[in-house]
């Protein structure tokens, strides 16, 4: 599975939870993966979170 997908699954999940709520366990059931698989891609629930704004910034001209 690559980012994209991790990522639009967090997405999903932010917008049922806010992201308070938001854990990498439940984006992980959400994908159908094992958190610790996500923890091993971004790091933390931060590093996971960053990785969401970085996609979702506009490229610099």
């Amino acid at each position: 599975m690559d980012d994209s997908a991790i990522l639009a699954a967090a997405v999903r999940v932010m917008g049922r939870t806010g992201p308070v709520r938001l854990t990498p366990a439940l984006i992980a059931e959400e994908v159908g993966l094992v958190p610790g698989t996500l923890m091993q891609r971004f790091g933390s629930k931060r590093g996971l979170l960053l990785a969401l704004s970085e996609r979702s910034l506009p490229a610099s001209p």
